[in-house]
């Protein structure tokens, strides 16, 4: 674990970029909050603020971070990578052909993918998509349990795309890590 931050020539770590491109690596903030929440903070701006803000992070750590210009607050959870593709059948990183957004229209999904390519599986904000369109299309219910018999939903039955049971409740564990970080700070 690195306390302080990296910035390094392209070429010292073997990336393939430009060679004189410089490669900038922020610090941990502390515990398991890295740098991609600090990241968020900036980005945010939330620690600009006079009223209250709350950032949340989904990944394989998840963080949330509360706070405005009088200070802020980190807390951190264990999200198993849900959200990031390596605990659902057919998750998949934010790559290419990653589903990305996903609608369901008269019972059919209806998707994006990333780069506009054939579908490969579903990423995060695909996943996260497809839970709040299967609950308002009511093949969730309010508890996360298919309404149908065959506990699944397709996709893209041609490229064997689906999300089932196990997938969702894998799903609302990860998420049920984050609820308790919101409500604790």
């Amino acid at each position: 674990m690195r306390r302080e931050p990296i910035n390094v020539k392209a070429t010292e770590i073997g990336l393939q970029i430009h060679p004189n491109a410089n490669v900038y690596g922020p610090c941990l903030i502390g515990g398991h909050a890295g740098a991609d929440a600090l990241a968020d903070i900036l980005a945010s701006e939330m620690y600009k603020k006079e009223r209250p803000q709350m950032t949340v992070d989904v990944g394989t750590n998840g963080e949330v971070i509360v706070g405005n210009k009088d200070g802020l607050l980190s807390a951190s959870c264990a999200a198993g990578g849900a959200y990031e593709g390596a605990t659902v059948k057919n998750g998949v990183g934010a790559i290419e052909g990653a589903i990305k957004n996903i609608r369901i229209i008269d019972d059919k999904a209806v998707y994006e993918t990333i780069g506009d390519k054939p579908a490969i599986g579903i990423c995060g904000s695909g996943l996260i998509d497809l839970l709040a369109e299967l609950l308002k299309n009511g093949i969730l219910n309010g508890r996360g349990k298919f309404t149908n018999p065959e506990k699944e939903f397709v996709v893209d039955e041609e490229r064997g795309i689906s999300i089932t049971q196990e997938d969702v409740n894998q799903l609302i564990l990860a998420r049920s890590g984050l609820s308790l970080d919101q409500k604790s700070l």
